[in-house]
């Protein structure tokens, strides 16, 4: 092979790695890509955070996180605070939920065999019922609650959520793990009382 022949060679083969090597390139430069590894870099940096052994760390992290304007960085937040083992960073993601939570709905668990006592509180009590919040006050963790033709007033304290109904009915529950609450649904006029189930709306 000549001399000039072989030039022409190696600039074709050149050529060829150069292209290969700026496919990868210009793939990575889709703006959609960009885009989903910068959000996927900034979740890992607050899940980092929200794990740090500190926990002055953890709390104004999740602060951060609920402020966002980011719905996947403040769902975020609220489930890894709801389900965290640190009862500081359950009660902050359980102020942060109630700021935007708009319904609370209880299920009762109903007696298989009520008593006439029972029958009467259940009718204040209603199974499934879905209450609207309106005006949570994070300061004091009040609210008021509407549904079902009743209203009443209730509170978020720590991770504890309660709520009372002009009726007599009574809604109290501690933050389980899954993110719910469990505790009573209680009338104490008619001296009735069921396990309860609530989540956030």
């Amino acid at each position: 092979m000549r001399k000039g022949q072989m030039v022409i060679l190696a600039g074709m083969i050149g050529a060829v790695i150069v292209l290969l090597a700026a496919k990868p390139q210009a793939q990575n430069a889709d703006p959609l890509v960009l885009k989903v590894r910068a959000a996927s870099v900034e979740l890992k940096r607050y899940i980092d955070l929200l794990q740090s052994k500190d926990q002055a760390t953890r709390l104004a992290a999740l602060a951060e996180m609920g402020r966002s304007a980011d719905p996947a960085i403040y769902e975020l937040a609220i489930e890894s605070g709801l389900s965290s083992p640190d009862r500081a960073l359950k009660a902050l993601a359980l102020r942060l939920a109630f700021a935007r939570v708009r319904s609370i709905v209880a299920r009762v668990e109903v007696p298989a065999q009520p008593t006439k006592a029972e029958q009467e509180a259940m009718k204040h009590c209603v199974n499934g019922a879905s209450y609207l919040i309106e005006g949570y006050r994070p300061e004091t963790g009040h609210f008021e609650a509407r549904g079902q033709g009743q209203s009443g007033a209730g509170s978020a304290s720590g991770t504890t959520v309660s709520i009372t109904l002009e009726y007599g009915c009574s809604l109290a529950g501690e933050l389980q793990a899954d993110g719910t609450f469990a505790g009573l649904a209680s009338a104490p006029y008619q001296k009735g009382a069921f396990p309860a189930r609530f989540s956030l709306r």
